[in-house]
């Protein structure tokens, strides 16, 4: 699995927005994120099955959990907005996903029952961090990640982290790069 985590963290509220496009494989995509001190993964065409959702609500994937939509699968070649709000209230969270403008799921429960797969893990709580896996065959996914836009809703963290250059990554299977004119 490659794996790139920003140096952005989070332990309130906040909106992102992540510009991307899949240009080979027909594996998942996935977006790491905090939810106070518990860690999410909102997965893109789930294991090439056409879901996307959280991953490990409770232990379960998207699949077995509230927040599992089949949706048209992702498209290599096609340019993608995510939109991810995620909102706490004491113990409580929601998150709720759109994909170019179209809702893929509005989740609300114990921040606790958020948990991340132990081999996706990233090395810090509050971060957030996008991951990319090779299927059974070894089919390597290379994704192109434009621009990663956060603001936080209940403290001033509005941060853009442009991903335009080909860094390290790109020989993980994960690449940066402009988006297409």
């Amino acid at each position: 699995m490659a794996r790139i985590e920003f140096p952005v963290t989070s332990e309130g509220d906040y909106k992102l927005s992540l510009r991307f496009v899949r240009i080979a494989g027909q594996q998942q995509i996935n977006l790491h994120l905090p939810v106070g001190k518990a860690q999410s993964t909102l997965v893109l065409d789930w294991r090439d099955r056409n879901i996307h959702g959280l991953n490990q609500i409770q232990g379960t994937g998207p699949a077995q959990n509230s927040t599992g939509t089949e949706q048209p699968e992702l498209q290599n070649g096609q340019t993608y907005n995510l939109t991810v709000e995620v909102k706490r209230t004491g113990g409580n969270a929601s998150v709720s996903a759109q994909l170019n403008g179209r809702s893929l799921f509005k989740w609300k429960g114990r921040e606790s029952f958020l948990t991340i797969w132990d081999g996706m893990k990233l090395r810090r709580d509050g971060i957030f961090g996008l991951a990319a896996e090779s299927n059974a065959a070894g089919e390597i996914i290379l994704s192109r990640f434009f621009q990663f836009v956060c603001v936080a809703v209940t403290s001033p963290l509005p941060t853009t982290i442009g991903l335009d250059e080909p860094g390290p990554a790109w020989n993980q299977g994960i690449a940066a790069s402009t988006p297409p004119q």
